[in-house]
């Protein structure tokens, strides 16, 4: 319940944002809260607007629209993190092992559907899935190896 209050809290302020960048130009509109927000004090109204209207705020916001176009594999985790995830997954399927960290990447960027919506992150799911399948080969032909060598020797 709390992080439904927390993601509409933060809603709310994007929303109240965008309106007041949308009419950055015109301080009469702005300068008073929207009438469906009666509920907003005039003193909070202007206190956000200073806030929302300040160079530190711009420059904020234009650093994390910068980050946020560098990643280039999207998740679908929301806010919770890995940490998180992993729990969750646990509880579903009632497993008490941590997931490998490429499995774990993999189910961060699936949809509900278990399918990925992008075309470059499909492609990396694969080549995870072609290394993990090499490492797998690798380590039982390691292990076949040295158990037939300590069978050698033995005998």
């Amino acid at each position: 319940m709390l992080s439904s209050i927390c993601s509409k809290w933060r809603t709310f302020k994007k929303e109240l944002t965008k309106y007041i960048r949308e009419n950055k130009s015109n301080p009469e509109i702005i300068s008073n809260p929207l009438a469906i927000y009666g509920f907003i004090e005039q003193r909070h109204w202007d206190s956000f607007l200073v806030r929302r209207l300040s160079e530190e705020f711009e420059i904020l916001s234009q650093v994390q629209k910068w980050r946020r176009s560098q990643n280039k594999y999207n998740h679908r985790i929301s806010r919770k993190g890995y940490a998180r995830f992993q729990e969750d997954n646990k509880h579903m399927t009632g497993s008490t092992k941590d997931l490998d960290k490429s499995v774990l990447w993999k189910k961060a960027r699936q949809n509900k559907n278990g399918e990925y919506d992008d075309k470059t992150i499909m492609e990396q799911a694969a080549r995870i899935v072609s290394y993990l399948c090499v490492l797998i080969a690798f380590i039982l032909y390691y292990l076949n190896c040295s158990s037939f060598l300590y069978s050698n020797v033995i005998l």
